[in-house]
């Protein structure tokens, strides 16, 4: 198995001082894998990836990308370094046209722009179709495909995308989820925050369920799909000291 790209280790983390939402995670990515964070409402999944990505203040623990410590980084600087995360919502620019997007996701190098441009338009050819549109001309697939382009205009080594399937119909959902496993299989490390735990999970690798901020169960996202205690840790139903 390929070392972990990223790896975070006890992190401790929330939007108020001394009150954490994040309460000691730890998890590992791999290269050309998919990790699903699943999780009751308020486990504090969105607000893990949030950390990672320097929009939220860590009050301990260790982000580590490629081995190197990237803990706190600011958010402007964690795409330079090869973290792409794309939000749930607002995560592209309504009065801007899919190419100017893009632009503004790039490189300080033109060329280096107009070449991930063009690589952008290759993975996602709806896109390509699309180029002049608007973003708020688009569908919500198509928005969430943008979303996902602009995190990858810098080539990140990880990418993660907070809800990608909110909002969508079944159809988009089943090829939102299949655009991200043809991304792992070009080698970019997917963390992956989902409430639809059955079809996030038969899209992934593995699954890491969280609750109340700290994982409770992780695991082959197969074997996970099969285990009563996913439906449980949901409802709220194990004891704590299981």
């Amino acid at each position: 198995m390929s070392a972990p790209v990223l790896t975070i280790s006890n992190l401790v983390a929330g939007y108020v001082p001394d009150v954490p939402i994040v309460r000691g995670a730890s998890l590992n990515v791999i290269p050309g894998s998919i990790l699903t964070v699943l999780g009751p409402n308020g486990a504090g999944k969105s607000t893990l990836v949030k950390a990672i990505a320097g929009l939220v203040p860590v009050t301990s623990g260790t982000v580590m990308l490629d081995g190197k410590d990237v803990t706190s980084t600011p958010a402007h600087a964690v795409a330079g370094l090869g973290i792409g995360y794309v939000p749930q919502t607002e995560n592209v620019f309504t009065t801007l046209s899919v190419v100017d997007n893009l632009k503004v996701s790039g490189s300080p190098s033109a060329s280096d722009t107009r070449m991930a441009i063009e690589r952008m338009f290759v993975l996602f050819p709806d896109l390509a179709e699309r180029r002049r549109h608007l973003g708020r001309e688009l569908s919500g697939g198509q928005r969430q495909m943008l979303a996902f382009a602009r995190a990858l205009m810098r080539s990140p080594r990880v990418l993660m995308p907070d809800e990608p399937s909110a909002g969508l119909s079944p159809k988009m959902v089943g090829i939102v989820f299949e655009k991200l496993q043809e991304l792992a299989a070009t080698g970019v490390a997917v963390l992956m925050v989902e409430q639809n735990a059955k079809a996030a999970l038969r899209a992934s690798d593995r699954g890491l369920v969280l609750v109340e901020g700290k994982e409770r169960l992780e695991g082959p996202a197969r074997q996970l799909l099969d285990d009563p205690r996913l439906g449980e840790l949901y409802l709220g139903k194990i004891d704590e000291a299981a």
